[in-house]
């Protein structure tokens, strides 16, 4: 499998098949990147790497000691060490000379920070759990799986794809749909602690690709669900999503143009 931004190999920080170290894991590289944006100006490129460091290694000896999936999420502990961790460098950052525009930048993270943080890790994390599923197993299919590797990874067109192969764009179409199925079953399963194959996964998984599609027309497609608990659920869910979009325009980094291109292809309207 080609090793991209959302097919990435975990760093050796975090050991499989522990709880904590998967759910650590999961945010690495969305927090690079929430560093690079959020710090572009004021920190260097070595201070970002440097900070990025030192929030997983304090993380790593001291909160998967404590950390329970029990009580919530690991986000709000993320969010403890990097406040700290930031301030700290932000701190020895401003012995230096700063501009105006650069002091704006010396501040926290935001809760739309956080949110987009949140699903960047989210969505990398049902990639991966999609192509572990099309790859083996009951659920194997390589025409899905190659056919959304081209598009997310290498960026081609449904129409460069079908040309390729010698099959109709209709039929590309339709193995990018299923692919996307496959990403928000994985998705929508871990936002609402269900297994993938859970009716109400299914459910949540049509009305949320009718509110993709129809945005302002998203609390009827809730109140169709028939289930308030659930609807309540992907409510949420999709309010944070609406909140973190803008923050996905990608930058001039290879990570970022795929990171762009993925989540237009994922989240757009129209999967072909």
């Amino acid at each position: 499998m080609h090793e991209s931004f959302w097919f990435t190999t975990r760093s050796t920080l975090f050991a499989p098949g522990d709880e904590a170290w998967q759910e650590i894991g999961r945010y690495e590289q969305p927090l690079r990147r929430l560093l690079a944006r959020r710090y572009a100006r004021a920190l260097s490129e070595e201070d970002r790497s440097d900070l990025l460091q030192d929030i997983l290694i304090e993380i790593r000896e001291k909160l998967t000691r404590t950390f329970d999936p029990s009580k919530g999420k690991f986000r709000a502990l993320l969010q403890t060490v990097v406040a700290r961790r930031v301030v700290d460098h932000l701190r020895q950052v401003k012995t230096r000379p700063l501009g105006p525009a650069i002091e704006q930048e010396l501040q926290a993270p935001t809760p739309d920070d956080w949110d987009a943080l949140d699903l960047e890790a989210a969505l990398i994390e049902a990639v991966g759990a999609s192509r572990d599923e099309l790859s083996g197993g009951p659920s194997k299919d390589l025409a899905v799986l190659h056919t959304l590797t081209d598009r997310l990874v290498h960026g081609m067109s449904a129409t460069e794809i079908a040309a390729r192969d010698g099959v109709s764009r209709d039929r590309v179409s339709r193995l990018v749909t299923k692919g996307r199925d496959a990403i928000f079953r994985h998705l929508l399963a871990s936002e609402l602690g269900a297994s993938a194959g859970d009716e109400r996964v299914a459910l949540s998984v049509t009305a949320f690709k009718r509110m993709l599609r129809k945005p302002t027309e998203a609390e009827d497609h809730l109140a169709a669900l028939g289930d308030a608990a659930l609807a309540e659920r992907l409510g949420e869910f999709w309010a944070r999503f609406r909140s973190s979009l803008p923050r996905f325009e990608g930058d001039l980094t290879a990570a970022g143009r795929e990171l762009a291109q993925g989540v237009e292809l994922i989240l757009g309207s129209e999967g072909g």
